[in-house]
């Protein structure tokens, strides 16, 4: 239940850079059953955690609610303003390097 109540709940708003906010990610993957030669029944998991110090530069807005009875896939598809993330394209122009 802990997952789902994560859903639903806001994230918590971090101080910028400058205020002397330090923002790290870290990630790993793991892949279940990597050794098939068909590709078949292979499971390819990404995890990314995203550390923030010093402790006072997350602002939590609200406490995280409970959540005490199993979610439908489209409660999860309805909640999902908050976990979309934008994607940033980057263009080179030509610099090398």
């Amino acid at each position: 239940m802990y997952e789902a109540a994560a859903v639903f709940h806001r994230p918590p708003h971090v101080l910028p850079p400058e205020s002397g906010t330090l923002i790290q990610y870290v990630a790993d993957n793991s892949d279940i059953n990597v050794n098939t030669l068909d590709g078949n029944n292979t499971l390819h998991i990404m995890g990314i955690i995203q550390i923030v110090t010093p402790k006072h530069s997350v602002l939590l807005e609200e406490p995280m609610p409970r959540i005490k009875e199993t979610l439908s896939a489209n409660d999860f598809k309805a909640q999902n303003t908050y976990n979309v993330l934008p994607i940033q394209t980057y263009t080179n122009d030509g610099v090398v390097g």
